[in-house]
């Protein structure tokens, strides 16, 4: 097992970055573990810095935990889902390392994990998140901020520039 993972920076770069060590167990984060947003096939953990904060805000703003189902993805697993099934994207924001697939706590609607999420956003002064949830019958959220990676937040062509744009919900 590899003891750093990749941190993608606001500004784009990317750096490696060692994990943080509780209880023994790897974290990106204080409340983002590993094994809740490695790639099921590498191992490998490519994680957007914001998403990390806004993950971090959202939590506190809740005062619970929130479960993560699914973080980075590489383009191989991400294909390998699609052809079990899954409405996953061709083009997704999980192998930009730029997406969380939220389980909605107990107890808490997909409204409620989705307000505190926009909430932490407008926390941190980042634009208003992207969010699928219609699409996966209100059984998970998802969040991402893929479109700060991209014109006009980089000088990167976005390649999706349609649907990675602030505030689209699916």
């Amino acid at each position: 097992m590899t003891n750093t993972y990749t941190l993608i920076k606001l500004n784009g770069t990317k750096e490696q970055v060692p994990f943080l060590m509780q209880k023994g167990q790897p974290y990106v984060s204080k409340h983002i573990a590993k094994y809740e947003v490695e790639d099921r096939w590498t191992g490998e953990v490519e994680i957007f810095e914001p998403v990390i904060q806004c993950f971090e805000e959202a939590r506190r703003l809740l005062g619970k935990p929130i479960g993560i189902n699914s973080g980075f993805r590489s383009p191989e697993y991400q294909q390998h889902l699609k052809e079990l099934g899954y409405k996953t994207a061709t083009n997704s924001p999980h192998c930009w390392g730029a997406a969380l697939d939220l389980a909605i706590p107990r107890g808490m609607t997909y409204l409620i994990l989705m307000n505190a999420f926009k909430q932490a956003a407008k926390n941190l002064k980042l634009p208003r998140p992207r969010f699928g949830y219609k699409e996966y019958s209100y059984n998970f959220l998802h969040f991402d901020l893929i479109f700060l990676l991209f014109s006009p937040y980089t000088d990167k062509e976005n390649p999706c520039p349609g649907s990675w744009r602030a505030g689209v919900e699916w």
